[in-house]
């Protein structure tokens, strides 16, 4: 006897460039015509990495390092290219270009956006200030706060899209009044003109009421391994949707991919990719690859231990990796997975403590690993005073 269990996908946020071992063919930069002003504008979106992202153009890769600064570095070996303290969070590339963010001093509610040279890590541009309603904190860890943001490029604007928001973060539960004047939210988007440094503020920031639960948090690191639930997800010309098939009489759980082509809705061939008693998915940064593998705690052979890594373009597997069980995001890009690696804590004594984590590049095809650098350390979140 067959049913399904649940249905889940997730939205892609992040474009990779065209690759032979891409789910598809889809380029991180296109040019649209915007109907209000009739003209072409060429819309970049980010390449992402874990804590960072790609300059497919340059060959480089931007990196949030543990200093909190960021390391620009070849994408193929890892050499150093160049630091800068200027900047924090890289947001995109384009063009021999890095647009990154920093926050500004003595004001947690303010970030400025800086363009550099991508060659030599020279500041090229430094914009007017974004500023955000007085309770947001675009940066720092602070307990009951809440941020997250996203950037593309249209023309020569960076599209700077945020939303914000707070809870009660204090001991005991409160009065239902003093919870509930705790709880914000708000969003809005800024255009940051990358020539002139001029900032726009497209919608105004209204404060709503928050439904709880936290948002992702601004350096890209995943909230849940396994992908979000009953979303249909984008990937090149076709549309996907993972199902969790159970077979309660053999106790097996099959990981099922649902395809349609985009245009029409076409439906595709079903491809059962995964068969087991547990299925442990998550989904690749850019949301074209699924990878799974079965619970470290089963007692497993070297083979059964491997990530399966599946296009969901495609449904095909494209590669077979071995598992860590402190990986964290992990991004494809042509013929590498780039994983993001967690300091092993598990037997850590004591309260709260910073986390050491680590970019480390592997060849799809061979399974080596190529290079591995330092991310920026996770600091653990404080309790407001």
């Amino acid at each position: 006897m067959k049913k399904s269990r649940f249905l889940f996908a997730a939205a892609a946020l992040m474009i990779s460039p065209a690759s032979p071992l891409q789910a598809a063919p889809v380029p991180h930069d296109r040019v649209v015509e915007i109907p209000e002003i009739k003209k072409a504008v060429r819309v970049v979106n980010p390449v992402s990495l874990p804590d960072g992202i790609a300059g497919t153009e340059d060959n480089l890769a931007y990196l949030m390092n543990p200093t909190g600064s960021i390391d620009a570095v070849e994408l193929a070996t890892g050499k150093l290219r160049w630091t800068t303290k200027d900047a924090s969070t890289p947001l995109l590339a384009f063009k021999g270009r890095l647009v990154a963010q920093i926050a500004v001093a003595d004001k947690a509610n303010a970030l400025r956006i800086l363009g550099f040279d991508a060659a030599s890590g020279k500041v090229l541009l430094t914009s007017e200030p974004l500023i955000f309603p007085d309770w947001v904190q675009a940066t720092g860890t602070t307990w009951g706060h809440n941020f997250a943001s996203s950037s593309t490029l249209e023309g020569d604007e960076l599209i700077f899209k945020w939303q914000a928001s707070t809870h009660y973060a204090g001991g005991a539960a409160p009065p239902p009044e003093v919870e509930e004047a705790a709880r914000r939210n708000a969003n809005g988007v800024f255009r940051v003109n990358l020539k002139t440094g001029k900032v726009q503020i497209v919608e105004a920031a209204p404060q709503v009421e928050a439904e709880g639960g936290e948002i992702q948090a601004q350096t890209q690191r995943p909230v849940l391994k396994a992908p979000a639930w009953n979303e249909e997800l984008s990937v090149g010309d076709v549309t996907a949707l993972l199902s969790l098939e159970y077979n309660a009489d053999d106790k097996i759980n099959t990981l099922l991919l649902k395809r349609w082509e985009r245009e029409g809705r076409k439906a595709l061939p079903d491809t059962s990719l995964y068969t087991v008693s547990v299925v442990l998915p998550q989904l690749s940064l850019d949301g074209n690859y699924v990878l799974v593998h079965q619970p470290a705690y089963e007692e497993l052979s070297v083979e059964e231990r491997k990530w399966s890594i599946f296009s969901l373009a495609t449904g095909k597997q494209i590669a077979k990796l071995t598992f860590d069980e402190m990986t964290g995001a992990v991004s494809i890009i042509g013929a590498r997975a780039f994983c993001e690696i967690h300091e092993d804590r598990r037997m850590a004594k004591g309260g709260n403590h910073p986390t050491k984590r680590d970019l480390k590049v592997l060849d799809l095809t061979s399974g080596k690993e190529l290079w591995t650098r330092p991310l920026l350390t996770i600091q653990p979140r404080m309790m407001p005073m």
